[in-house]
């Protein structure tokens, strides 16, 4: 649904930046944005370990909404599903097209080794800090001989969305946006 709105209202785009947006206008954190934003989770039923945290963590809160969307396509078919999703990131794909922010680091670090050394990246996490319910995880990764630097995020996903940052800096000779500070809890921004 959203490849093809994207494809329409962006011909002349090149498939790396209609890749970025629709990243973006997909992701886990958009999704779970959505559900906060409809006030769906007021409706959850939530097991006790997940509830002492005091917040529903993101990847709940993203099944949600898909969630959500595969009921509508059940109930009312293909287009009603569509006219919501596309009515519901709009403002998301929006954004995502007129800025930088939101880039998916990953993506355009692939196509940048793929293109320069013909290898596609990858990633492992380093390591793990904190309790399991908010642990900090430090990512990094490879491509022939080459390491990435290593970035910390919240989840998988977001370390190696950081490693890869820093390896398109680094690559550009551009200082570390995504430093990793050994004693902190959290990634630098």
């Amino acid at each position: 649904m959203v490849c093809e709105s994207l494809y329409s209202a962006y011909p002349d785009a090149t498939e790396g930046e209609l890749t970025r947006i629709k990243s973006v206008a997909v992701s886990r954190a958009t999704c779970a944005e959505l559900t906060l934003e409809l006030g769906l989770e007021q409706f959850l039923l939530l097991g006790r370990g997940v509830d002492s945290a005091g917040q529903i963590p993101g990847s709940i809160l993203a099944a949600v909404f898909e969630s959500v969307v595969g009921a509508i396509y059940l109930d009312g078919g293909y287009e009603i599903a569509r006219e919501f999703v596309l009515d519901a990131i709009s403002a998301q794909v929006q954004q995502a097209a007129e800025s930088m922010t939101g880039v998916n680091f990953k993506s355009l670090f692939q196509q940048f080794s793929q293109r320069t050394i013909g290898v596609t990246p990858t990633y492992m996490v380093l390591d793990e800090q904190g309790p399991d319910h908010s642990e900090v995880l430090s990512g990094g990764g490879s491509g022939r001989n080459a390491a990435v630097r290593p970035g910390m995020g919240a989840e998988q996903e977001g370390s190696r969305q950081l490693a890869a940052g820093n390896a398109l800096a680094e690559c550009e000779g551009e200082a570390l946006p995504y430093p990793l500070n050994e004693n902190a809890s959290s990634p630098q921004t």
